[in-house]
């Protein structure tokens, strides 16, 4: 085994700064310094169903009302078994949209997480989805959006600005007014 070089030591430093590293995805960083995008493992039983994984996220009083509002609309994919996924937040900027950031990294990662991922991923590390303040962070996958006649195609989407979770539908094609991101899977 060789040691590893400055370059690999100062992107380390750069990715613990940005707190990209943490003590659950530091073995992924070890085993593939490369190749690391500060990506986070999650695992969960799909068959829970999406409901029961947001209040897990958010708790029940924040999770009431989003929970109405997708079962208003037409569930996605139910699945099941045992997901297990590596998963980080692509940032947006301000202004753009959920699809624009699709269409920026469509290329580049190996696909997008869906709503469950984004429930799961919240409840594991919401110091992450924090980082982003009022910022949101989006499920874009195409078997996680709903047609919403008041807004249009929209996805779920999470924010943790304080010491509450907080998940919402919003229009996929709506620019965005602060910075936050879309999971995608690594």
């Amino acid at each position: 085994m060789s040691l590893p070089t400055s370059e690999q030591m100062d992107q380390f430093s750069l990715l613990q700064k940005e707190e990209r590293i943490t003590a659950e995805n530091f073995q992924a960083y070890l085993q593939n310094p490369n190749n690391f995008h500060g990506a986070f493992p999650i695992v969960y039983n799909q068959a829970i169903g999406l409901a029961p994984m947001i209040e897990r996220a958010a708790g029940w009083e924040h999770s009431e009302l989003i929970r109405r509002k997708i079962a208003e609309y037409e569930t996605p994919v139910q699945r099941t078994g045992v997901r297990s996924v590596m998963v980080r937040v692509e940032p947006s900027l301000v202004g753009e949209s959920g699809k624009d950031v699709f269409e920026r990294t469509k290329l580049k990662v190996p696909g997008f997480a869906n709503a469950q991922d984004l429930a799961e991923f919240v409840h594991a590390y919401p110091y992450v989805v924090r980082k982003f303040l009022s910022g949101w962070t989006l499920a874009i996958n195409e078997d996680s959006q709903w047609w919403c006649a008041d807004i249009g195609i929209s996805v779920l989407c999470a924010t943790v600005p304080g010491a509450s979770t907080r998940f919402e539908l919003r229009n996929f094609q709506k620019p965005l007014d602060t910075i936050g991101g879309i999971l995608v899977l690594c």
